[in-house]
């Protein structure tokens, strides 16, 4: 086939009935979601569950705490990373950290890391231990205050 040329109608017929007639990749249908083999449910790691949620919500546009439009993103609301586009909430970077340390207690988020019992009793020992040192307290009240 020449450079820049196309193929008539009666190739294309012979190519489509060909790739039929061997099962070819064109003829084989596109798997997504629970039919795709890989299919990791609730188990996918945050990239993946953020990927799933825009898919369905769109691209976050704007804040519900401050109504800026800029940095805007979805933010899980429990911090369990599950499949359910509801448990997710539009907000700015700045809003999205005062909203994980005041329902979380940790500050940059956990990205999809299940924590045990054991780990937010560690956390939360840590926090109160740093929140005895004016300069951590002074910023933490800072932060949440804005």
């Amino acid at each position: 086939m020449i450079k820049g040329s196309h193929h008539t109608k009666e190739t294309k017929v012979k190519m489509s009935d060909y790739a039929k007639e061997h099962n070819n990749a064109a003829t084989l249908p596109i798997l997504y979601g629970k039919d795709h083999p890989r299919w990791k449910g609730n188990d996918a790691k945050y990239h993946a569950i953020h990927t799933w949620v825009k898919r369905r919500k769109g691209n976050a546009k704007k804040c519900i705490e401050c109504g800026s439009e800029k940095g805007v993103c979805w933010a899980n609301k429990n911090h369990k990373y599950n499949r359910n586009v509801d448990d997710y909430i539009e907000l700015c970077a700045s809003c999205h950290k005062k909203y994980d340390i005041k329902n979380n207690g940790i500050i940059g988020g956990n990205h999809g890391y299940k924590f045990t019992d054991e780990d937010k009793k560690k956390i939360s020992e840590r926090t109160k231990i740093a929140m005895k040192r004016p300069e951590v307290r002074k910023k933490l009240m800072a932060v949440l205050e804005n």
